[in-house]
């Protein structure tokens, strides 16, 4: 995962201000996942975190595993899933999710076995793990976005409202 781990170096710096209100970013209802990462590149992530999080809700999402036979495996007990991760330039791990298989495959090596888990099973299962310092969603695409740990509880209340909770 040293590629992975590269491109965590200098990708944490969140943009503390923005140009444009939330108003004038397109409506995600009407974009992929993908288009609406991209549609948020100049924004602080607290303004985008609510709407990205709403999309990736329901959503499948394809996960790296350390392990052949996982999916057998989460069956059984997702509490015994391994999966990939990688460590940020200042030693801190985070777990990867792509939102397309051909993204996953694109951008991981060949031959590693993926399991697709649900986003919010997913982010549950890294919720629970404080050694994660977050989730890094499609890292290495140009769609790509972190969600670091202090925004977890706006993960949860964005996934709260498409759950009509």
């Amino acid at each position: 995962m040293s590629v992975l781990r590269a491109v965590l170096g200098g990708v944490l710096a969140f943009i503390p201000s923005c140009s444009k209100s939330p108003e004038q970013y397109p409506s995600s209802e009407s974009m992929t996942t993908e288009e609406l990462i991209m549609s948020f590149g100049d924004a602080p992530v607290g303004v985008s975190i609510g709407p990205i999080a709403r999309s990736l809700s329901g959503r499948t999402v394809y996960v790296g595993t350390d392990q052949e036979g996982a999916a057998e495996a989460v069956k059984a007990d997702r509490t015994k899933l391994r999966f990939m991760t990688a460590q940020d330039n200042e030693g801190n791990e985070w777990a990867y999710a792509y939102t397309t298989q051909a993204e996953f495959e694109r951008l991981i090596p060949s031959a590693t076995p993926f399991i697709e888990l649900g986003f919010t099973h997913f982010f549950e299962i890294v919720e629970r793990d404080n050694r994660f310092r977050g989730i890094f969603v499609n890292a290495g695409s140009e769609s790509s976005y972190p969600i670091p740990r202090e925004l977890f509880d706006d993960v949860k209340n964005a996934l709260g409202e498409t759950d009509g909770g």
